[in-house]
């Protein structure tokens, strides 16, 4: 009795380990996989204009002077994002299918045998940025970026605890590359 209650709550951890693993992994996937669709459906709609989010000042020689964020835009864009990611994301039951045979813990098993569904309720809660960034792309090119950051937190509920995770993606909204007067000379200080 002793014996088989020790290999009863040896596999027990091993299940709880291999579950909690394949669960966070899962969580991870399927968040990625939603702000990857959400912010193709937001782009590829035709009353979405990415130029609209930069706006080019020039001066009286038609070299361009200044860029300047929309940030109206900038900001609606965002709350779209966050909006449906939010929705998305949220109170989701993720299931993890695992092999019998994985929890023999031998290499001859590994992914063979019927399959355990274990269900995982998914909370989640979102935060949306946008930074801006000047880069030199040459001797007289800089690149302007807008760039997303989004964070979702994750809580992943399950039987034997709670186990939280967090999804940090960036995305490019907006690149832009302007370019300057030749120089007549050119010394690179940076190396």
């Amino acid at each position: 009795f002793v014996v088989l209650a020790g290999g009863i709550t040896v596999g027990s951890l091993a299940f709880r380990s291999l579950v909690t693993e394949l669960a966070v992994s899962s969580a991870q996937d399927v968040v990625i996989l939603s702000i990857n669709a959400i912010v193709k459906d937001i782009m590829s709609d035709p009353d979405f204009d990415a130029s609209q989010l930069v706006r080019m000042e020039k001066g009286t020689d038609g070299s361009i002077t200044a860029v300047t964020t929309n940030v109206a835009e900038v900001n609606t864009l965002a709350s779209q994002v966050l909006e449906q990611a939010v929705a998305r994301t949220a109170e989701q039951t993720v299931t993890v299918d695992i092999p019998l045979g994985n929890l023999l813990g031998s290499a001859l098993t590994l992914g063979k045998g019927p399959k355990i569904p274990v269900s995982v309720v998914m909370l989640s809660s979102s935060v949306a940025g946008f930074r801006s960034e000047l880069t030199t792309a040459g001797i007289n090119q800089t690149r302007h970026q807008i760039l997303l950051d989004l964070n979702v937190e994750l809580s992943l509920l399950m039987p034997w605890r709670t186990v939280n995770s967090r999804v940090d993606t960036e995305i490019l909204v907006s690149e832009t590359v302007i370019v300057g007067a030749v120089p007549e000379s050119y010394l690179n200080w940076e190396n």
